[in-house]
């Protein structure tokens, strides 16, 4: 039977780790560019997907990371959701992915290694990221709702 995996949520980031209680901490998130000293460039890179799927058979998953420059490499998964639930947790190990050249990293997932869905992009670029958030002095950050 064909199982679909249907994802939540999508994560890039340079490890997943996952607890005793079986809670994954997600370290390195990669949240909006990659910027690297210089280029080409080891960076470590994992995945974290969060989905549901519609029975309870195994069912396989590819991830495919491609670009910038012209490798590409895919990972193979293959799942079974518990008796309790059809929620389903696919975690990458840690890869060293080597980027060549400025440009856009892909990830993309299918069911079939025929057709492929887009689920993230990430601009590789030279630089350091210096947007952080820095509460003024004597402010206290509110949440608003």
């Amino acid at each position: 039977m064909h199982n679909k995996f249907e994802i939540r949520s999508r994560i890039l980031c340079e490890e997943v780790r996952q607890e005793k209680n079986n809670k994954y901490i997600l370290l390195g998130v990669f949240s909006g560019d990659i910027f690297v000293e210089s280029l080409p460039a080891d960076v470590p890179l994992a995945l974290y997907f969060d989905g549901k799927v519609a029975s309870k058979e195994m069912g396989d998953f590819y991830i495919r990371l491609s670009g910038p420059g012209e490798g590409k490499a895919i990972m193979s998964v293959k799942y079974k959701p518990s008796d309790e639930a059809t929620n389903v947790a696919i975690v990458t190990p840690r890869v060293e992915v080597n980027l060549e050249k400025e440009g856009i990293l892909k990830v993309e997932t299918s069911d079939d290694q025929e057709h492929w869905t887009l689920q993230l992009e990430r601009t590789v670029k030279i630089g350091k990221d210096l947007w952080t958030l820095v509460p003024h002095k004597g402010s206290t950050p509110k949440a608003h709702s």
